[in-house]
């Protein structure tokens, strides 16, 4: 099985011709599976990096992908792909770009997505839905819980009127309301 070739077609054009096209897999982002770093296309099929192609693609980092090519596998990571993707379209709906912040997308359980943007560390915790909402949320309030909070590890946002904190100091877990951050 070759990774990188999604079909292939082969005709024979009498009298001596054989004509051959190969549809190839499109990567859609980077996926971290044990050690290494591998491309990713849209049905989770694990595709060979060329190390000298990989330059061209600016993707994020998905976390929770496994490794193997059994069927099994294959529809999990299929599901992975799909929430990635619905998380994509959702932050990049009504031409808002939001996707490209995007450093890490963690997808380990299939209940929370959870991400990292560029240049930060702090991994958000977006749940399964209204991600563009939740998102924006977290980038009006980050500075605040940063200079607040200056161990923040993580931020979850999934429910509705609060925000739990959680900070490397003492692993210590708080809850925030929101109108705690509004109102300062």
């Amino acid at each position: 099985m070759l990774p990188w070739v999604k079909k292939v077609a082969i005709r024979r054009v009498l009298p001596h011709k054989l004509i051959i096209d190969i549809d190839e897999r499109r990567p859609i982002a980077f996926a971290r599976v044990a050690r290494n770093i591998l491309l990713i296309d849209e049905q989770g099929v694990l595709l060979e990096n060329n190390l000298e192609t990989l330059p061209h693609f600016d993707f994020p980092l998905i976390f929770g992908i496994e490794s193997d090519y059994e069927t099994d596998v294959l529809q999990r990571n299929k599901q992975r792909v799909g929430l990635y993707q619905e998380l994509i379209r959702s932050l990049d709906k009504g031409g808002a770009g939001l996707s490209r912040d995007v450093s890490e997308v963690h997808l380990q359980d299939l209940g929370n997505v959870s991400v990292i943007l560029n240049r930060d560390t702090v991994l958000v915790h977006l749940g399964r839905e209204d991600f563009q909402e939740k998102f924006r949320r977290y980038l009006a309030t980050s500075r605040e819980l940063k200079k607040k909070y200056p161990h923040l590890d993580s931020v979850d946002l999934r429910y509705q009127n609060q925000v739990v904190i959680r900070t490397l100091d003492r692993k210590s877990v708080r809850k925030v309301s929101r109108r705690d951050l509004v109102g300062g």
